[in-house]
């Protein structure tokens, strides 16, 4: 099943083939990864203790630089989420993925770079080549609850979507009396685009 799941997982993902199997590690607690259906759940639990996490990981061979990650995620417990992405040089990036709790299943992008921390490998802070290996870490954060399933499938690397175009406000460079009231014009352009999380 195991072996299914994995050639699975790499048809579909774009530009990248997911090897072996997910590793999990989990600081004051306990953590596994279950395979279930065409999903994997990181199943975790961490007791009465503070500052908890828990980690998967899964090594990938990119065959170009990717710009984001999409996937479907399960995170029905009020903990934090954050992705990792190591670099060729085993260099691990960090940032946060800022969703709700939801119990169904949600379709996300995460923009790839920009990551407010990192460590190892070459220790440099440049992310060197494509990624070799992704993961996820689950933290207690300031939720009561101490146990949780973090769910995710279809995975695939992708271009990240344009930025979204900003916002403008124009004001009409005539204005007019009505009413005796001044009146401008007032017009927002700009389309937001699609959420990149």
């Amino acid at each position: 099943m195991k072996l299914l799941f994995t050639a699975l997982l790499a048809a579909v993902l774009c530009g990248a083939v997911f090897g072996g199997e997910w590793q999990t590690e989990c600081f004051r607690g306990s953590a596994l990864v279950r395979e279930t259906g065409d999903a994997a759940e990181l199943v975790y639990d961490f007791g009465s203790n503070d500052g908890s996490y828990a980690v998967c990981q899964k090594s990938v061979e990119a065959r170009s630089a990717a710009e984001a990650l999409e996937l479907s995620i399960k995170k029905p417990a009020d903990h934090g989420l954050n992705l990792r992405v190591w670099d060729q040089h085993g260099e691990c990036y960090q940032k946060p993925v800022g969703v709700p709790a939801c119990g169904d299943w949600q379709r996300i992008t995460v923009a790839l770079g920009d990551y407010p921390e990192h460590w190892g490998g070459d220790g440099n802070g440049v992310f060197d080549g494509p990624p070799s290996a992704i993961g996820f870490a689950v933290t207690l954060g300031m939720s009561a609850c101490s146990k949780g399933v973090f769910a995710f499938r279809d995975l695939r690397f992708a271009e990240a979507p344009s930025a979204a175009p900003q916002k403008h406000i124009a004001v009409a460079p005539e204005w007019s009396l009505r009413d005796g009231k001044a009146v401008f014009e007032v017009a927002l352009s700009g389309d937001p685009g699609p959420a990149v999380l």
